[in-house]
């Protein structure tokens, strides 16, 4: 085994596996680390001793983890082992600190003025866990992957003036959101609810959905995507149920995903595991895309797992979210162009779940990129064309940006799904902030 077999050994109590085993999978996903967690790597009926110490021994570095039972006498044995390999990498080059170890404070971790903590802590930067977040905590888990990397951390992002954020107690996973008036719906993925939420505070809720994923209002009710029970439910502004739909005249619903509307009585749907889009208009279907026999395909006007869809006046844009795409159709749901493509860079996307107009700008929420991209439509009619003016919006801010809805007023709201937050953006201001340049085409949506 070479000397830098593992960029990490991950040292902990039993109490503490099920925390560390989320986030071993996140370092190894994520930051492309070699974890060593001994639920993985050790070999049935071997000495697992001697493999410890191997491991140490070909780790670059090492993360204590302590949590709600601090460290357990075992752990205390691996702590110092590893303490003696930093001795003697020190000692051996000259540095300082050659091989980090890295104290992390997991949720529930006891206070560090308390005298059980061990002594190396307070030798040593920490990373902690103990955030609202927990474990999810984004600005922890950089911190980590930056010790393990033996860098620096860097400064943490500035939220801009344009953005704020709110928490609503009741929502842990938000997917969908749309806002009517001073009144925002909130779907949550979770705990399978829709929640009226007015100035952050939960005034209605609905149970009984399952996996639900976008929403919208139109006149006085709310229509949800109930995914998982492969139907629409339909509720008043009250949320009393109206009506649950699993089949529209011939199509039978799997796995609904968006919704979109833009004129009175008639609103888009995505069928996400029928990979096709149906325009409803006062609940019979006008029109349907997508590849016959109910099949993933590639080609323009054909989807695999549509997300998100917004609705403009003259165009309906599709987040074709597994060929990893923004498509353009007409009203009646003929195809007429896309953008993007798989990636990370600059008009790239990975899997993007969600997608909004307003007038000539259309913003995605690119999910596993974990940000915000604005794009402007070059002008109306036909040919369709846009330009990405903004890739990376909000990019350290959001966790997963899964739902968006315009306000009458031009906000954007954004649901985040992992982070369990609504984030409002001031458009204009963001516009203003960013020097955007607009055009002098205003097309309305």
């Amino acid at each position: 085994m070479s000397d830098s077999h593992w960029d990490v050994f991950l040292s902990y109590a039993s109490p503490d596996r099920v925390d560390v085993e989320k986030l071993a999978l996140r370092l190894e996903a994520e930051a492309n680390l070699r974890v060593f967690l001994d639920k993985w790597r050790l070999i049935p009926g071997q000495n697992f001793i001697s493999e410890l110490e191997d491991a140490i021994r070909a780790s670059k570095s090492c993360a204590v983890f302590l949590g709600k039972g601090n460290v357990r006498p075992w752990q205390h044995q691996e702590v110092q082992a590893v303490l003696n390999r930093a001795v003697r990498r020190s000692e051996q080059s000259g540095l300082l600190s050659p091989f980090p170890v890295i104290p992390v404070l997991l949720p529930g971790a006891i206070d560090l003025t308390d005298d059980e903590i061990p002594s190396f802590i307070g030798l040593r930067t920490w990373v902690d866990f103990r955030s609202p977040q927990g474990i999810e905590d984004d600005t922890a888990f950089a911190s980590l992957v930056a010790g393990i990397r033996g860098v620096a951390p860097g400064k943490p992002s500035v939220v801009p003036s344009w953005l704020t954020t709110s928490i609503v107690g009741e929502v842990r996973r938000p997917t969908g959101i749309a806002v009517d008036g001073e009144a925002m719906f909130l779907a949550d993925h979770e705990a399978g609810t829709v929640t009226r939420v007015e100035r952050s505070t939960s005034i209605k809720r609905a149970t009984g959905l399952l996996k639900p994923h976008h929403l919208i209002v139109m006149g006085d009710t709310v229509v949800v995507a109930d995914t998982h029970h492969n139907q629409l439910v339909t509720y008043d502004l009250d949320l009393v149920v109206r009506q649950k739909t699993t089949v529209l005249g011939e199509y039978h619903l799997r796995r609904p995903h968006g919704l979109a509307s833009n004129y009175p009585g008639e609103f888009y749907v995505t069928d996400a595991d029928n990979h096709r889009v149906l325009r409803v208009q006062d609940g019979e279907v006008t029109a349907a895309a997508g590849k016959p026999g109910n099949r993933a395909g590639f080609e323009i006007g054909e989807f695999s797992v549509p997300c998100g869809v917004a609705a403009a006046l003259d165009c309906v844009y599709v987040a074709d979210t597994y060929n990893h795409r923004i498509q353009v159709l007409t009203r009646d749901l003929r195809a007429l162009s896309s953008f993007g493509g798989l990636g990370h860079g600059v008009s790239q996307f990975a899997y993007p779940v969600s997608v909004a107009a307003w007038h000539e700008w259309i913003l995605v929420g690119d999910e596993h990129n974990k940000r915000l991209q604005l794009w402007r439509r070059d002008a109306p009619g036909v040919p369709f064309g846009a330009t990405c003016l903004v890739s990376d919006l909000c990019r350290g801010l959001l966790g997963s940006p899964f739902g968006l809805s315009f306000d009458v007023d031009g906000q954007l709201f954004v649901a985040d799904r992992k982070e369990g937050k609504v984030v409002r953006i001031a458009f204009d201001r963001m516009l203003a902030a960013l020097e955007v340049p607009r055009t002098s085409t205003d097309i309305h949506g």
